[in-house]
Formats: C-alpha cells, sequence, structure tokens
C-alpha cells in the first residue's frame, strides 16, 4: 500500500470511528442513558468454602461513612455488585454455618474492585431436638382444636418448645386472655375466651408438653437457592442511631401484666405519597421515624418525633394522608396518634372504646380508618368533621388484625383467632364475611390491589389466600415448602404479591401470573418482617425486629441486574435508584 492509499485508509477510518463515537454520544445525551459504572463502581468476586456448597449465600457491602448496607447472592460461587456508590466498604458474606472474614476497600467512580472471600464451615451444634412430622409433634386428640383455633394465630409451632406443669401452662394461657392496653381505667380488657374453652388447651399443653416430655421439634423442608433471581436482587439496609430504649416509668406500669414491649423496632413502614419519605412506628423509642432514603448523609437522613407520653405506647402500623400528616396505632394505650412534621406537634386522639390498635390506613377521602385487635372493632377519623366513630365487629372476639382500603373505599380486616375475612361497607355500614376454606388458618395481614381482589396471608398453614369479592371465591395458594409462617400479603400492582415468612426468614415473591413462589432470603438472620409498603417504582419497603442491627430496608428485586442506567435529574445516581 503506498503512503498515499495509506493516508487515504486512515482517513477514512478515523472519519467511521469519529462517526460512530458521535452516534453513541449523541444516544447518550438525547436519551439520559449513560454507561454502566459512571456514578458508582462495581465489586466484583468468588466466594469458596473449606465445606459444603456455596449456593445462594449473602454477600454484604458496607457504606462505612454513610452507613448504608447492600446485599445480594452468589451464583455458581460468584457475585457481583453491578453499581455501588464511589465510598470505603466492608465486604463480607453471611451465611449461618460459616464464618468470613471481612475485607475493606476503597471503591472510586468508574472502577472495579475485587474481592475473593474464603469461608470456613463452622462445627454444628449437635441436633438435640428430634425433628418430627406435625401430628407427631401435636398428636391428635382432645384439645387439639382448640389450641389451634385460639392459640396458634399467633404461635405456631412455638408453644412445644416449653415444658410446663398444667398449672404452669394455666398460668401461661391466662396471661393470653387480656389485651395489652393499660391507660389507668381498667386492668383486663375483652377477657377471651372463657375457662371453659381455656381449660382442655391448658390440659392439652399439660399433657403433650410437661416436664417430661421429650425434644421435639416440626421438621421442615431445605431451601433450595434459585440462584437467577437472587444473584439479580438488591437489598438496601439504611442504618439508625436509636439510642437506649424508653421504659414506662414504673408509677404508670400495668400492675398484671409485663409492658408490652422488647428492645427496638421500626415496625411497620408507609411510604409518604408527598415526598416518597418512609415512615416507621420506632416501638423502642417511643417515637416516630422518618427516612428520607435520598439524603446524602447519615446525620440527615433520620428524623424522630418523640410520642407525648410519659408511657411507651408501643407504636406498631402507621399512615400519611395526602398533607402529609402521619398517623399511627398505639397497641399498649390505646389511642390513635397524628404527627404534622411540618411543626412536630402531635395530637393523640380518645378513642370511643378501649383497645389495642394495631394498623391504620387512609381511604381516597383522606378518612383515617383504625383496627382494634383488643376491643373487636374498627374505627374512623373523619377528614372533614374530625369526628372519630367505631363499629363492632359481627363476630364477637375476631380480634382484626391485617387493615386494608379498596378501589371503592371499603375497609377489609380480618378475624385473626376466626379464620374469617371481613369486608365493611361504610356506605352502609354493614359486614360482610368470608369465612376461610382451611379451618383454622391463622388469617393475619391481607392487601387489597387495584383490581379490587383480596390478598391474605394464612400464618398457622402456611398460605396464601386470594379472594374475589366479585364471586366470593376463595383460593388458597400453597409453596413448595411446608410449615412456612406466611405474614404479610401485599400487592405491587405490577403482577406480584410480596409475602413475608418467618420460619423461613424469607421475602417472597408470588407471581400472579405463573402462581410461583420465589423466596428471597432477608439481609440479615432470625428476622420477623410484619409488614411491607410498595413505593412508586414498584420496589419493597420494610422495618426491623429481632435482629442485631436495626435498619430502614429497601428491596428491588432486580437492582443488581446487569443493565444501562439514567441518571436522576441532579447527576449521579442515587444510591436507591433502579
Amino acid at each position: 500500500m503506498s503512503i498515499q492509499e495509506r493516508s487515504s485508509f486512515q482517513s477514512r477510518r478515523f472519519f467511521h470511528l469519529s462517526a460512530v463515537l458521535l452516534g453513541i454520544l449523541t444516544v447518550i445525551i438525547f436519551t439520559g442513558a449513560t454507561p454502566l459504572l459512571a456514578a458508582g463502581g462495581r465489586v466484583i468476586g468468588t466466594i469458596t468454602a473449606d465445606r459444603g456448597e456455596v449456593r445462594g449465600f449473602r454477600v454484604k457491602a458496607r457504606d462505612t461513612v454513610n452507613r448504608i448496607m447492600y446485599t445480594t447472592f452468589t451464583k455458581a460461587g460468584r457475585y457481583r455488585f453491578v453499581d455501588l456508590p464511589a465510598g470505603d466498604y466492608e465486604i463480607w458474606a453471611l451465611q449461618q454455618g460459616y464464618e468470613s472474614p471481612v475485607e475493606v476497600t476503597q471503591l472510586r467512580a468508574g472502577e472495579t474492585q475485587r474481592v475473593d472471600l474464603a469461608l470456613t464451615a463452622l462445627e454444628r451444634p449437635r441436633q438435640t431436638a428430634e425433628l418430627v412430622d406435625y401430628d407427631t409433634l401435636y398428636p391428635p386428640g382432645p384439645g387439639r382444636k382448640e389450641v389451634e383455633v385460639a392459640c396458634m394465630g399467633c404461635h405456631p409451632f412455638f408453644l412445644h418448645r416449653r415444658k410446663l406443669d398444667e398449672a404452669g401452662w394455666k398460668a401461661a394461657t391466662e396471661k393470653m386472655r387480656t389485651a395489652p392496653t393499660w391507660n389507668g381505667r381498667t386492668s383486663a380488657l375483652e377477657p377471651w375466651p372463657a375457662e371453659t374453652v381455656m381449660e382442655p388447651i391448658y390440659k392439652y399443653l399439660a399433657t403433650h408438653f410437661g416436664p417430661n416430655a421429650p425434644n421435639r421439634d416440626i421438621k421442615r423442608d431445605e431451601v433450595v437457592p434459585d440462584e437467577d433471581a437472587l444473584a439479580d436482587a438488591l437489598y438496601i439496609e439504611y442504618e439508625i442511631d436509636l439510642g437506649p430504649v424508653y421504659r414506662t416509668p414504673e408509677r404508670l406500669k400495668r400492675p398484671d401484666r409485663d409492658e408490652y414491649a422488647s428492645g427496638h423496632r421500626l415496625h411497620d413502614p408507609y411510604v409518604s405519597p408527598l415526598d416518597g419519605t418512609i415512615w416507621f412506628g420506632g416501638s423502642g423509642i417511643n417515637a416516630m421515624a422518618q427516612l428520607n432514603p435520598r439524603a446524602t448523609s447519615f446525620s440527615e437522613r433520620w428524623k424522630t418525633f418523640k410520642v407525648p407520653s410519659e408511657r411507651n405506647v408501643f407504636i406498631h402500623g402507621n399512615a400519611v394522608d395526602s398533607k402529609g400528616r402521619v398517623y399511627w396505632a398505639e397497641i399498649a394505650d390505646g389511642k390513635l396518634g397524628e404527627l404534622d412534621p411540618a411543626t412536630g406537634k402531635s395530637i393523640r386522639h380518645e378513642l370511643p372504646r378501649q383497645g389495642s390498635l394495631l394498623q391504620v390506613v387512609v381511604d381516597s377521602k383522606d378518612n383515617v380508618w383504625y383496627g382494634m385487635n383488643a376491643g373487636n372493632a374498627i374505627g374512623k377519623l373523619d377528614a372533614k368533621t374530625r369526628k372519630i366513630t367505631d363499629w363492632g365487629l359481627p363476630v364477637e372476639g375476631a380480634k382484626t388484625y391485617g387493615l386494608a382500603v379498596d378501589p371503592q373505599d371499603n375497609i377489609w380486616t380480618v378475624g385473626r383467632p376466626k379464620h374469617i375475612v371481613f369486608r365493611f361497607n361504610p356506605a352502609t355500614e354493614k359486614w360482610t364475611q368470608y369465612p376461610t376454606p382451611s379451618q383454622p388458618s391463622g388469617t393475619r395481614r391481607l392487601g387489597v390491589d387495584n383490581k379490587g381482589k383480596v390478598w391474605f396471608t394464612e400464618y398457622s398453614i402456611g398460605k396464601l389466600g386470594y379472594l374475589d369479592p366479585d364471586t366470593a371465591q376463595i383460593i388458597e395458594y400453597q409453596p413448595q415448602y411446608k410449615h412456612g409462617g406466611f405474614y404479610e400479603a401485599w400487592p405491587d400492582n405490577r403482577g406480584s404479591i410480596w409475602v413475608t415468612d418467618d420460619t423461613y426468614n424469607s421475602l417472597i415473591r408470588f407471581d400472579v401470573a405463573t402462581k410461583k413462589f420465589t423466596y428471597y432470603p432477608l439481609p440479615q438472620v432470625r428476622w420477623s418482617v410484619p409488614k411491607v409498603e410498595i413505593d412508586k417504582d414498584g420496589s419493597v419497603w420494610f422495618g426491623s425486629r429481632g435482629i442485631q442491627t436495626i435498619v430502614g430496608v429497601n428491596f428491588k428485586p432486580k437492582g443488581n441486574a446487569l443493565k444501562t442506567y439514567r441518571p436522576p435529574e441532579r447527576g449521579g445516581l442515587s444510591p436507591i435508584a433502579d
């Protein structure tokens, strides 16, 4: 090739490459697309173990400055974090039965860090309990049905772990007959059930779980991780400083029952319709906690608003109306709380009847509805008149638990120990009852999708329920793993129902179209999640109880999938952006 020909060829090649690069730049500018890692970095690596198979293990990356933990899962012994904000990280694996080193790395924007981890298998503690099937653990006979109906809606597969004589079991069940509410006016609310019902219960328990009963436990299934789904998933945990647990002064404590509090919790979440911040009941600190996940620093991320009460009221559920006012339910003091975040001022509404409030919801007219677990009623704070009215459930001792509002502003709840789904029509003030096909079932929480279909959990039997109000048809869906503890069911209106499972320590996606259950192990072990909420982007939020590090959590089922990102309005990639 002559010098002239070579020069012409190089010119044409330069022109071609320039055109390609210009085209790519044009796409980036005009579509807003940015190449992967433009605002963050990538961490990849392998996980090995000296014994056993590495399959679906959790891998955690903790931003030590901003105090945010990210969790994904291994696939074929490898893991990836496709886009982490630049910062200083601790990287480790979390899997029961293994010890992991903690590696430290500094991640810069646009770079890839490799962190390999070699795990050491721990010596497994010797199995002291004999694993048996349900009928061996809880033998058929007089009293079992009563135990299933009255006790297992809250305590499935727990009772056998206590070994008491008849007097001990009688005292334990007696405590369960009274509500936890105490406001100085009464020492026991709604005694339930009657002694004639309680006697066969404590006699059955004493017969099978007495001081000399064999050490047995329920045999559960081994979960097989779906690595394809897990590798794409991402949990984001926002740490919070809570300080010491707030205790009710001795002079205000209820004389006949222990205080209803057990350490720190961030209870039921709620996504504000105004600004997308997440609200939690901080029951351990007697305050409402507000999380702004888009805050750039830890110090700006959380705000707390103390409840104006000397007693720890034990906040449970909460909700936010269209004006941004926050409402909370008090288990231990039986009031409906209201907070104006703009001023920090709170009101605690006295209610027509005494009871323990569990959950609150807001309808399309900004009316605030609450459910009374003890008190056996629902109530409404009228948005216009500010008057409170309540309605008792049509079944005595039904004890409302979950609460939801449908597109027509009907109110839905469940009677946990009665195994019934209830609908209340505010226009007619009429109740409709839907007993579950399985009896007992332990109905617990429920949600309503945008088509008006109702989804609910059956805690005692580990099933997901579906109810079509138009036909009254109920379908119970059995997952692939038995003896689960299905607690919450909440639709995302994108084709999935999100279920929480105490037994298998998992967040579960139920695909409405395929009827498939996909299990995502929670990012910390021994976690109980009573409630989830869905934000406008379709990701899942929940709080903490029963775990070592209290956090507010965002879960993105595709948050760690390989893809091209679009930046937020103000440049860079937000830690929670999809």
